[in-house]
C-alpha cells in the first residue's frame, strides 16, 4: 500500500517528517511530494477568512488525480489553512474514498511537542477514515471522528483492537 502526501501549503520539514512517520507507523509506504500545489484563493470565504471544506475537497480531488495519475492507493492533502462547513465554526479534515485533506492551522500551539502530536493524530485519523476505518464506539481510538481540537487532544495516538483489525484488512493486498 502506498500513500502520497501532497502539501497544499508549504510546511516545515519537522511537520512533514511527523506526517511521514505517522502514516508509516500504520504499516504503509509513504511518499511526501515536496512541491506544494498551492491553495485556490477563489475558494476562500473572504468574510470568514476560511476555505469552504467541501469546495476545497472537490478541487483537491481533481488536482490530485491530475497530478498523481493513479500512482498511489490513497492520497492525503495537508495544509496550514483553516476550513469550515455549513453549521460549523471550523473543520479539521474532509475524507472520502482513499482521499483526505487535513487542515492544521487550528492545531498550532507554542508547545512544539503538542503541536506535532496533534498533527500526527489528525493525519492518522484522516488517512484511516479515508480508507473506511471508522470507529463506532465511545472510547478514544485514533479513528474516532474528531470535530474539535479538544476532541483531538483526548484521543490516543493508536487504534483500538477492533480498528487494528480493520486497519490490517485495509492495508493487506489479497492475491487472486
Amino acid at each position: 500500500m502506498r500513500t502520497g502526501v501532497i502539501q497544499i501549503t508549504r510546511l516545515d520539514h519537522m511537520v512533514l517528517n511527523s506526517v511521514e512517520e505517522a502514516i508509516s507507523s500504520m504499516g504503509v509506504e509513504v511518499e511526501v511530494i515536496l512541491q506544494p500545489i498551492g491553495s485556490p484563493f477563489n475558494l476562500l470565504d473572504w468574510d470568514r477568512v476560511q476555505f469552504k471544506g467541501d469546495s476545497l475537497f472537490r478541487w483537491f480531488r481533481a488536482t490530485a488525480s491530475e497530478t498523481l495519475d493513479g500512482a498511489y492507493d490513497s492520497i492525503m492533502g495537508i495544509g496550514e489553512i483553516d476550513a469550515f462547513d455549513d453549521g460549523k465554526e471550523y473543520i479539521l479534515n474532509v475524507v472520502s474514498d482513499n482521499l483526505s485533506i487535513s487542515f492544521i492551522q487550528r492545531l498550532w500551539t507554542e508547545e512544539t511537542k503538542l503541536y506535532l502530536e496533534r498533527v500526527r493524530k489528525l493525519v492518522i485519523n484522516s488517512w484511516g477514515r479515508g480508507r473506511g476505518i471508522i470507529h463506532d464506539s465511545t472510547d478514544n481510538c485514533i479513528f474516532h471522528e474528531v470535530q474539535t481540537v479538544e476532541e483531538l487532544d483526548r484521543i490516543v495516538a493508536a487504534p483500538c483492537s477492533a480498528c487494528r483489525v480493520k486497519l490490517q484488512m485495509s492495508t493487506t493486498k489479497v492475491r487472486v
